[in-house]
C-alpha cells in the first residue's frame, strides 16, 4: 500500500503536479514546488577522496537551474582532477542539464581529467539512457563503480 506507485501511478501524479503548476503559473501565484511534492533544487558539494569532488544534485535539473549547475562544475573542474556528480536525489533532468554535464565532461577529458554521473533514479536514468550517455563509460550505477573506472578512462 505505502510502496513505490506504478509507471501508470507515477504519470497521474506528474500530470497533477504539472496542472498545478500551469495553474498557478497562470493566476500568477506564488509556486512551492516543495509543497506539491517536489524537491528544490540543491547542490551539494563534498570531498570523495583526495583531488576528487562530489556534487550532489537534489530535485529538477533543468533550464531554470542550469547556469548553477554550471558554474558549480566549471568550480569544481578548476579545483579537482575529478568530479563526480551523484543524482540518486534528482527526480528530472532536462536536454540543457544533459548538455551542461557532457560540456563538462568533454572539457575535462580534453585536459587530461575526468567527469562521471552515478546513482540516477530509474526515470532521470531512462533518459540518460535514451542519449546513449550509459554506453560510453560517463554514468554508473554506484559511487563505488564510478569510482572504480577510473583506470579505464
Amino acid at each position: 500500500m505505502y510502496g513505490r506507485a506504478s509507471g501508470s501511478e507515477e504519470n497521474a501524479i506528474s500530470e497533477r503536479r504539472l496542472c498545478l503548476i500551469f495553474n498557478a503559473k497562470v493566476r500568477n501565484l506564488p509556486i512551492r514546488l516543495w509543497s506539491i511534492g517536489m524537491q528544490p533544487f540543491r547542490l551539494t558539494e563534498r570531498r570523495a577522496r583526495s583531488g576528487s569532488l562530489e556534487i550532489l544534485v537534489e530535485g529538477e535539473a533543468d533550464l531554470a537551474v542550469a547556469d548553477q549547475l554550471e558554474q558549480a562544475l566549471s568550480r569544481a573542474a578548476a579545483q579537482c582532477e575529478e568530479v563526480l556528480i551523484g543524482l540518486q536525489r534528482c527526480e528530472f533532468i532536462d536536454s540543457t542539464a544533459i548538455a551542461v554535464i557532457v560540456h563538462a565532461h568533454n572539457k575535462m577529458k580534453a585536459e587530461g581529467r575526468r567527469l562521471a554521473v552515478y546513482g540516477s533514479s530509474s526515470q532521470v536514468h531512462r533518459v540518460l539512457s535514451i542519449t546513449g550517455l550509459t554506453e560510453n563509460g560517463l554514468v554508473f550505477a554506484t559511487l563505488d563503480e564510478a569510482l572504480g573506472n577510473e583506470l579505464r578512462r
